[in-house]
Order: C-alpha cells, then sequence, then structure tokens
C-alpha cells in the first residue's frame, strides 16, 4: 500500500509579499480647521475692539479715585489743639507726585480714520486728528489703531514723557496703522512692541 500525501503538502511553497505598511493618515484637515478657527476668532475680536468701543461719559466719576484726607490719628487732636507741630508726612506722597507726572500721549494724524486707543483691558474711541495725554499707570500695554475710511494715509505714534516711543504709517484704502508699547522686561520703561 502506498502512501500519499494530499496534494500541496510536501512541495515548497512560494513565500508571499511582505505587506505594506499601513499608509499615514495626513492631518491636513485639522491643521485647516484650526488655522480656519483661529483666523475666525481675530476677525471676531477685531470687530469686538472696532464696534464695541465707545467714548467714556466725561461725567462718569465711579472709575476715577478721590483724594481723601487721611484719618487723624488718636493723639493728633490733643496736638492740634495745643498748637504743637505735628510730624510731616512720610515720602509716599512725594512717590506718587512723581508717578503723576509720567504722562502717555495717544497721537494720530491725517487723513479720515477710525481709532481705538488705550492700555490694556479698555477701548476708548476718537477720529483724526487725535491728541489725547493720560497719566502714565502700569497696565501690561498701551495701544492705538487708525483705519483708514476708503484711501488716504495716516500716522499714530505713542509718546511716554514727551518721547516717542512707538510710531506707525498707513495708506491706501482702508489700510490700519498701529503702534504699540509695554514694559521693558528689565524695568527700564517702556519699549515698542510694533514689531
Amino acid at each position: 500500500m502506498s502512501y500519499q500525501q494530499p496534494q500541496g503538502w510536501g512541495q515548497p511553497q512560494q513565500p508571499q509579499a511582505p505587506q505594506a505598511p499601513p499608509a499615514r493618515r495626513k492631518r491636513n484637515g485639522c491643521l485647516t480647521a484650526f488655522i480656519a478657527v483661529a483666523a475666525f476668532c481675530v476677525v471676531i475680536g477685531v470687530i469686538a475692539a472696532v464696534a464695541g468701543g465707545g467714548k467714556k461719559d466725561s461725567n462718569d466719576k465711579a472709575g476715577t479715585p478721590t483724594a481723601s484726607a487721611p484719618a487723624a490719628a488718636p493723639g493728633s487732636q490733643k496736638a492740634a489743639t495745643t498748637g504743637q507741630a505735628t510730624k510731616p508726612p512720610s515720602k509716599a506722597p512725594a512717590a506718587e507726585t512723581k508717578a503723576a507726572a509720567e504722562t502717555v500721549t495717544y497721537l494720530v494724524e491725517g487723513s479720515t480714520a477710525e481709532v481705538t486707543y488705550g492700555p490694556a483691558g479698555s477701548s476708548f474711541s476718537g477720529k483724526v486728528p487725535l491728541k489725547v495725554t493720560k497719566p502714565l499707570g502700569t497696565p501690561m500695554y498701551y495701544s492705538i489703531t487708525a483705519q483708514l475710511q476708503g484711501g488716504g494715509h495716516v500716522k499714530c505714534s505713542i509718546l511716554v514723557n514727551g518721547k516717542v516711543i512707538s510710531k506707525a504709517e498707513a495708506s491706501g484704502s482702508y489700510n490700519i496703522a498701529m503702534c504699540q508699547i509695554s514694559q521693558d522686561f528689565g524695568g527700564d520703561g517702556w519699549v515698542n512692541t510694533n514689531g
């Protein structure tokens, strides 16, 4: 009796071709969506800055600090009634006077443009020509945006204590001149951050 092997058994087989690695998905769709969302947020921010800014009412005193007389110490009334001299105040008022003397000036000149200006966290509106001087505070930055209305030429600049720190120009249809300054990290004053 002869033993037969089933067909295909015992015969050399052809090696199978290696499979190609799975194709990597391109993530261009995610990148495109991210860029579109970022651009949309920037456009909304610009529209909100231009449309949401308004002039502050000059009669609005809610945010304006007022000076008040210091409270009298318990023993100071006796000194005042007896004619004794009281101790002069500390050097704090001198520091306040120095800080109050420092100013920031927003300056815009040229053709018709819508102007938005102010320190970080605020948005004041104005028209060309514009020259506004305010006490210098400690916000993260000060900025001006001047958008032309249909064409022309506009210049903006921000001055600290009369010295120009940032300046920009724009010409043409609806172009924007933008100035911005921020405090130097070394604490040496203000620097142009308009690039």
